[in-house]
């Protein structure tokens, strides 16, 4: 009050429909059932200042449920709308719109809520509160509906979201910071050869501004509906695995990658350049703005606070509750697969979409089932990367960074299926273990 003293306004009039002792979970109004008890202490209001309040004492200011506002709210307007003018006067001043509140309000308190409730007056008892026409109050306004247009709240992290029938599902990724990189030693537990050491170094700070990335990665059907209504042409062949190696086949593509999938299973046999149509039919589509993630992006989200390896630990065999990669079930129905962890997440190939558990962030298949194609310019390491969690577009720019691993990795003397684990491939590059997600703008 002593602040708004020093306004400089002839007069300042105040109106607390609250409980404003503090104690009572931070001014919230209390509703009828509600057994909390206030102990109201009021400031004396400056000069100048005219303060009307809700309750006084250790009383308690109630919800007037009917008018969706406070039961002190609902009666003051009542009384400045000319209910407290018993005169006619065409003027209202504080101790009429008091009496007013002593008679109706407090009265009113009582009989619906069983406490007592009397409004508290200081300051200027004869100041005008409002004043009209002689017997002609204006019409009390209603309440305003929603404009047209207007925007809805920003999501929240942790919410999905979903702009189409059509489109993936998003999930709110919070902004955060995180050390993007490989941990000292990882490397050399993990057995990654020589000549794949060091891609992920040095480790560094990033800060991450909260985005939207895919629930799942993107399946057949859901790039099905882009090529059905684009006529988009992925022609060229693909490579897969033969038995022994892996080689360019041309019969193979999306729709037959060599092996057997559903609508619900994760697209692959796609390149970088297919899902950035992907990205651009989904934002002509929806007007939001939709991408590829970043490495950063990608890792802060796989990693979903954590700081191991994988996002459920360090301990591969681990991984069949939690990822589709190579394990029992590969080796045992993919000739020419010897390598896998120890257990068994129960298909060869793709699993559709959703199989496994999330991660913190409320997102499947982070790691394994297919890798994952991001924005970034390859780089061979981490010297001169971006901190602000920004795509990296300078490097070898004819080359992008795949994140993630796949059905096929995990435990075959590679080190992949890591979180910090990324590997280059050129544009044009199809395999049946690339695929993708796709980032949002939040």
């Amino acid at each position: 009050y002593e602040n708004l003293g020093k306004a400089g306004a002839r007069s300042v009039t105040v109106y607390l429909d609250a409980c404003f002792s503090g104690d009572s979970q931070a001014g919230m109004l209390i509703r009828s059932a509600s057994p909390v008890f206030v102990k109201a202490e009021m400031p004396t209001a400056a000069r100048g200042i005219t303060v009307l309040a809700a309750a006084q004492g250790e009383q308690m200011a109630s919800w007037d449920e009917k008018a969706k506002h406070g039961l002190f709210t609902e009666h003051l307007l009542r009384a400045l709308y000319g209910a407290a003018d018993k005169d006619r006067t065409g003027r209202v001043t504080a101790s009429m719109v008091k009496a007013y509140l002593d008679r109706e309000m407090t009265y009113a308190a009582r009989r619906e809520f069983g406490r007592d409730q009397v409004a508290d007056l200081k300051g200027d008892e004869g100041r005008v509160l409002a004043s009209y026409q002689p017997g002609r109050p204006p019409p009390r306004p209603q309440p305003a509906q929603p404009a047209v247009g207007q925007f809805p709240a920003a999501p929240s992290p942790g919410q999905v979201v979903r702009d189409c029938a059509e489109c993936p599902e998003m999930v709110v990724i919070p902004a955060g910071s995180f050390v993007m990189g490989v941990a000292p030693g990882e490397e050399e537990r993990e057995g990654v050869p020589d000549n794949l050491k060091g891609r992920s170094v040095p480790q560094h700070s990033v800060n991450v501004r909260s985005f939207m990335l895919g629930k799942y990665e993107v399946t057949v059907g859901e790039f099905g509906h882009f090529v059905n209504e684009t006529g988009y042409r992925t022609d060229g062949g693909c490579f897969a695995w033969t038995g022994t190696n892996w080689g360019m086949d041309a019969s193979k593509s999306w729709r037959n990658p060599g092996f057997g999938q559903g609508e619900r299973h994760p697209v692959t046999c796609v390149n970088w350049n297919d899902a950035k149509a992907y990205t651009a039919w989904l934002s002509r589509k929806t007007g939001k703005s939709y991408r590829l993630a970043s490495e950063a992006e990608w890792e802060y989200a796989a990693r979903a606070g954590t700081t191991t390896a994988r996002y459920w630990g360090n301990d591969v065999n681990q991984g069949c509750g939690f990822a589709n990669v190579s394990d029992q079930t590969t080796r045992a129905q993919v000739r020419g697969i010897t390598w896998g962890a120890s257990c068994n997440d129960g298909h060869a190939y793709t699993a559709p979409v959703g199989s496994f558990r999330t991660n913190g962030f409320g997102l499947h298949d982070m790691i394994g089932k297919v890798w994952e194609f991001t924005e970034d310019c390859w780089n061979e390491n981490y010297n001169g990367a971006p901190a602000d969690g920004s795509a990296w577009l300078s490097g070898n720019c004819n080359g992008r960074v795949l994140r993630g691993g796949s059905w096929y990795d995990l435990d075959q003397g590679s080190g992949s299926a890591r979180a910090a684990d990324r590997f280059p491939i050129g544009t044009s590059g199809r395999a049946n273990y690339f695929g993708f997600r796709v980032a949002r703008t939040n």
